[in-house]
């Protein structure tokens, strides 16, 4: 079999420098032991860079400049735009590369070695798989369950606004939504039809990149690879392959909003929206309802937990019965969650 093409975009946005330098050493590295085993020949790799400021726009271009100088990988620098969202900037490479495979890739992500060496060939050996997941590990060597089944609002709530309080008090409930009960009593066992898929790292192949149409740029961030898992299970299979190994370091804290409603018929309701530009160092959480029976016990468990908390209550902020999740959030700069405990859905 002909050695394949590879395409790699990677999406900036204010990023760690010396994190995304790693990521582009081991990139570059994995590249190489690829070329060498005569898997891949052609390769691009795209840096996408959404901060919107030249100094950040430079180092990023430089960091790729001197790590891909001579390698004969052919670089894409694209920056100077707003920030148009995590899929949307992913997408302005996407297509048309006429690449046999796609990596997307974060710039906090460091591929093993041989990663996209076993990767691609794992791909080219299963023919009716469209997009491969990898095994990933965060940086103290734990792994990272990013391959998950299809959530429940709870799930989402849990998993992507209550991570501690989640493994707290629904161990067993995350435990399946991160499909635990299949990687952890097999874990070098291949698992077909993943339904939901982290955007962190993903190979995929150019025919259902074409038949799915990428990301889709209504998601500015969140979300965006679960929805693209969806139409990739329609038009095709995905994989998750353990033999694949990437190290995974979290990325750059973002705001986020929970609206826990218990007024409504469901058991919450969940928005999301991200505080470009907001974040802080501490970890700081806002809690509204603070003075309330749920309220004073998520409080007093957070800061257990040792979260920075912000309680607000009427007492303190006036009534918030009709403030709405993504109006709070806009007001609350330095804080990395918010729970908005709502009267009513």
């Amino acid at each position: 079999m002909l050695p394949s093409s590879l395409q790699v975009s990677i999406v900036t946005y204010r990023p760690d420098r010396v994190l995304l330098d790693r990521t582009l050493y081991r990139l570059a590295q994995a590249i190489a032991v690829a070329r060498e085993a005569g898997v891949i020949r052609t390769v691009n790799d795209a840096l996408i860079d959404n901060s919107g400021d030249r100094d950040n726009a430079d180092a990023v271009v430089n960091l790729g400049r001197a790590r891909f100088a001579d390698s004969g990988v052919q670089l894409i620098c694209l920056a100077g735009h707003a920030n148009i969202g995590f899929g949307a900037a992913h997408n302005l490479v996407l297509h048309g590369s006429g690449a046999n495979y796609h990596l997307v890739l974060n710039p906090d992500v460091e591929l093993d070695r041989d990663a996209l060496t076993i990767g691609v060939r794992w791909l080219d050996a299963h023919p009716d798989i469209g997009a491969l997941a990898p095994q990933v590990f965060t940086s103290d060597g734990k792994r990272d369950y990013l391959c998950k089944r299809y959530p429940a609002v709870l799930d989402l709530a849990l998993r992507g606004f209550t991570p501690t309080l989640g493994r707290a008090f629904f161990r067993k409930r995350m435990a399946r939504y991160e499909m635990r009960d299949i990687i952890d009593n097999a874990p070098d066992r291949e698992v077909i039809d993943i339904p939901a898929m982290s955007g962190a790292v993903l190979l995929v192949r150019r025919k259902a990149i074409d038949k799915s149409g990428g990301f889709d740029p209504g998601f500015f961030l969140y979300f965006e690879d679960f929805d693209w898992t969806v139409r990739l299970n329609r038009i095709t299979r995905t994989a998750y392959v353990p033999s694949v190994k990437v190290i995974h370091h979290g990325g750059v804290r973002r705001a986020k909003v929970c609206a826990i409603s218990a007024g409504s018929s469901r058991a919450a309701s969940v928005s999301t929206a991200s505080m470009a530009g907001a974040g802080s160092d501490a970890d700081c959480v806002a809690v509204t309802g603070a003075d309330g029976f749920i309220g004073r016990a998520l409080v007093a468990r957070l800061r257990e937990e040792g979260w920075d908390v912000r309680a607000i209550t009427r007492a303190t902020h006036g009534d918030l019965a009709a403030i709405e999740p993504l109006q709070l959030v806009s007001s609350l700069r330095g804080v990395d969650t918010v729970f908005h405990l709502a009267a009513r859905a």
